[in-house]
């Protein structure tokens, strides 16, 4: 009797723990599925600590400047842009820095536009042909295109030092040394094919814009 009864419950514990094993196996095979379909987490993009410093540094400057003055850049029937030129004290003395430029577009542009009329307007002013070159390569790498509302703008800290901001935020680390004076003749040279923007932005002439 005593044996009987051992074997009886030898037979219960058994079929028990193969049931449960049993069990196991029937929910491991939906249970990988289910994680399978499940995506991780993406990293999100963070900006790095000194992307976060130069933006506000940048901020801080368009916050703290005074506007020299400002205009439109207009083509035939449309206005492209407005354009404003800001320094510490509001005032401009060529060759005294730190400064900034400040464009928001009216029109949406493709980068390739904006580049071509970049370059029409060096060989307006007879920028030599090797510098051009070196800013156009420099430039098709950098610029995004521009939708109605965007602001592209080039802080300058000294000629060897200038940086471009696309919504405030920084497009590269620096601009290499020389462009922004080459950039800025654009609008401020004498040579300007702008000549009315060109007072606009030098507070000589106001503009309701």
């Amino acid at each position: 009797m005593v044996n009987m009864g051992y074997s009886v419950v030898n037979r219960t514990i058994l079929l028990t723990v193969f049931m449960f094993s049993a069990a196991c196996l029937a929910q491991e095979g939906p249970v990988e599925e289910l994680t399978d379909t499940i995506p991780p987490n993406p990293t999100p993009d963070l900006p790095s600590t000194v992307d976060a410093q130069v933006e506000q540094s940048f901020a801080a400057s368009v916050a703290s400047f005074q506007e020299v003055g400002r205009g439109e850049m207009q083509w035939w029937w449309f206005t492209l842009y407005r354009a404003r030129l800001l320094t510490p004290d509001g005032a401009y003395r060529q060759g005294q820095y730190p400064l900034v430029l400040d464009i928001e577009y009216y029109q949406d542009i493709p980068s390739s536009r904006l580049l071509e009329a970049t370059l029409d307007q060096w060989q307006h002013l007879g920028l030599d042909d090797n510098r051009q070159l070196l800013w156009q390569t420099t430039l098709s790498e950098l610029w995004p295109d521009v939708t109605e509302g965007d602001k592209l703008s080039l802080k300058v800290m000294s000629p060897q030092v200038s940086q471009f901001y696309f919504n405030g935020k920084p497009l590269s680390k620096a601009m290499p040394a020389g462009f922004s004076d080459d950039f800025l003749s654009i609008w401020l040279s004498d040579q300007t094919s702008r000549p009315d923007l060109r007072k606009q932005l030098l507070g000589e002439v106001a503009c309701d814009c």
